[in-house]
């Protein structure tokens, strides 16, 4: 299976703790086939020099130093260079474990799949899983609209070995800061209609919680400007098929994200801006007969009322009240330290 080319494309910003134990875990898979290329984004730390040591020790090291531009930048730059059959990327301060790449590429080559994906863990120190055994029964296969459906794209760009060839012409896009991986994989899909996708629940990426970390310091305007990349798109491919795809994603996440907006500091202006690019997808959907009439109809109710969105949301996951507990608490919390 060695004879499979693999590009390893690593982003690595101020990494200079971690960036070591990043390219070791992938050194240590035992898989020679390998080009890795580490883009060092402008770190002010001591990042290049340790990136610059493995150069000159491996020859399968490949060492990009530009400006700080952010991860997206810097993985589009790795793509543009990569001459593997497949593809993967790793954030500098997570690892890998030593079966990352026999796993995904056994579960590849059973089916011929152009995406294979694996799964990963949050963990705030080092930590290695015991070795893993496949059986067939472990492997799920998905291909064409089942990609959609069953939210193959959800998730990070991490954790897959992507197929060069579908790759080479898809790009992140450098102007969101929430959702770029998600978005990656749809326009992948959106793409390549028939894309093959083969999932494990092993274990073969470790996600490191850097200190202080944490999404749910994420800004409400990050999340709407998405949304509203995600309208720009379809109005600019103008395309139904494509549309669908996209706003399947976004109208439903835009309706989630209504629960958020109580607990902004600017409620108003994000209510606002909220509602406009849910009320113009929904127009969108309409135009490009995205969903059928039923499914259409409760969008719209549930845009009009947040009040029956938040109640449906509510029967279908109580858990939601505890995280509305939770939101209004640190939400008076940051009130008050700035009264």
């Amino acid at each position: 299976m060695n004879d499979i080319k693999i590009s390893v494309i690593i982003p690595s910003y101020n990494a200079e703790k971690y960036i070591a134990r990043c390219i070791d875990s992938v050194l240590n898979t035992g898989y020679d086939n390998l080009e890795i290329i580490c883009i060092n984004d402008g770190s002010k730390d001591g990042t290049l020099a340790v990136l610059r040591d493995y150069e000159k020790k491996y020859d399968s090291i490949k060492v990009i130093d530009i400006p700080n531009g952010g991860v997206s930048r810097a993985r589009n730059l790795g793509i543009e260079k990569i001459s593997g059959d497949f593809v993967t990327f790793i954030d500098a301060d997570d690892w890998i474990h030593p079966q990352f790449f026999s796993i995904l590429l056994d579960a590849q080559q059973k089916y011929d799949s152009d995406i294979s994906i694996g799964n990963y863990t949050k963990i705030k120190e080092y930590y290695i899983d015991k070795e893993f055994t496949i059986n067939e029964s472990d492997i799920k296969f998905f291909e064409g609209d089942s990609f959609l459906e069953y939210g193959i794209y959800e998730g990070s760009s991490c954790m897959r070995l992507y197929r060069a060839s579908l790759i080479k012409n898809i790009r992140f896009y450098t102007d969101i800061k929430y959702g770029e991986d998600t978005l990656f994989n749809l326009s992948l899909y959106a793409n390549n209609i028939d894309i093959k996708a083969t999932v494990t629940n092993c274990i073969v990426y470790y996600y490191y919680m850097t200190p202080g970390s944490s999404t749910s310091k994420l800004e409400l305007d990050k999340y709407i400007h998405t949304f509203k990349k995600y309208r720009d798109i379809v109005e600019e491919e103008n395309d139904p098929r494509k549309a669908k795809i996209y706003l399947s994603k976004s109208i439903p996440d835009c309706l989630s994200c209504s629960l958020r907006v109580k607990y902004s500091d600017n409620k108003k202006t994000a209510n606002k801006e909220l509602n406009k690019v849910l009320f113009d997808s929904l127009k969108l959907a309409k135009k490009y007969k995205c969903f059928p009439f039923s499914k259409y109809m409760y969008f719209q109710v549930f845009a009009k009322f947040p009040f029956v969105y938040r109640w449906f949301r509510i029967m279908n996951d109580p858990t939601i009240r505890e995280w509305e507990k939770l939101e209004n608490k640190k939400y008076k919390q940051n009130k008050n330290k700035k009264a």
